[in-house]
């Protein structure tokens, strides 16, 4: 089964916005966008159809992973600018603490991330107190 891309750009609503995959995990990502807010969402699936009609000609589809649509969007997504909502969110969507969420985020190779970013995130693995996030 084709997986959601780690990079692409958007359509529609979103049109030409760059998303970055941050995070996965089971069935729940983080992504990053271009413009500076993350998503949190849960896969969807799209099922294997075969001899589908489009036009008069015969189409077949694979099984595979999508992102939702706009419209598709409901309590299992979200969009924020907030890193430890996101953090949170994807932690009770994917039953992975947000601690080790973000220790795998900190181990990735995250190129695209704004440096404030990478520091954010890491910062959030630091002693309490140690940063203050705003």
């Amino acid at each position: 089964m084709e997986q959601l891309q780690k990079e692409f750009i958007g359509k529609g609503e979103v049109s030409g916005v760059q998303f970055f995959q941050v995070w996965r995990g089971n069935d729940t990502c983080i992504y990053y966008r271009g413009n500076g807010l993350f998503e949190v969402i849960k896969v969807r699936f799209q099922k294997e159809q075969l001899n589908r009609k489009i036009g008069g000609v015969l189409v077949n589809f694979e099984a595979k992973e999508v992102y939702p649509k706009g419209e598709a969007w409901g309590q299992q997504d979200i969009c924020t600018n907030n890193i430890e909502r996101a953090l949170e969110y994807a932690s009770v969507s994917s039953g992975i603490d947000s601690g080790t969420i973000c220790q795998s985020i900190c181990d990735s190779d995250l190129h695209f991330l704004p440096t404030r970013l990478k520091t954010a995130f890491t910062g959030l693995l630091q002693p309490a107190g140690a940063l203050t996030m705003k």
